[in-house]
């Protein structure tokens, strides 16, 4: 679901495409917890058809050992036959990624550890601006004490995810999922 890009479209997206931002509480994600204990926000700007194409894209441009420890799949070719049969609906899961909610312009996918909850927002905002937040609520000391040490590498780790999203949709001018 990627849209053709210009070769200057590609510079100039990839100059300062992904910044943190205020969080707003209008996402879906923000009624899905009981209590939120941590949040972090990020905005990213390209150009997007659907909420649905940059989501398998996300999924996609993860490395294998992301792949391995979030999705729960090493094979990339695994990866895009659970992409091609999934439609994003409540319930649905990749790997340990389940599906909380969606609608039109956002999905919301969580996991709920037993000392700990969190949800991951893909939020489209136009055909340009995505939002990529996480919520997370600690369920106990051991929650607490977890992503604290977590919190450290998060916020790197998620611009990270999204910088390969970026240098993915580059490369490519289309994908056959």
């Amino acid at each position: 679901m990627l849209v053709n890009m210009t070769k200057g479209e590609k510079m100039s997206n990839l100059k300062n495409p992904i910044n943190e931002i205020k969080y707003q509480d209008n996402l879906l994600a923000s009624n899905l917890l009981k209590v939120i204990n941590y949040i972090d926000c990020f905005e990213l700007k390209s150009q997007f058809d659907t909420i649905d194409g940059f989501t398998k894209d996300y999924f996609l441009a993860q490395p294998a050992w992301l792949r391995l420890i979030s999705f729960g799949v090493l094979q990339k070719k695994t990866l895009i036959d659970i992409l091609k049969e999934t439609s994003f609906q409540k319930n649905d899961s990749i790997g340990q990624w389940k599906v909380y909610g969606r609608n039109e312009n956002e999905i919301v996918f969580g996991q709920n550890m037993g000392f700990m909850e969190y949800c991951f927002s893909f939020k489209q905002e136009d055909k340009k601006t995505l939002r990529v937040t996480t919520l997370v609520e600690y369920k106990g000391k051991m929650g607490k004490y977890y992503f604290s040490i977590v919190s450290l590498l998060h916020k790197p780790f998620v611009k990270r995810s999204l910088k390969n999203v970026l240098e993915r949709r580059s490369k490519l001018c289309h994908t056959t999922i």
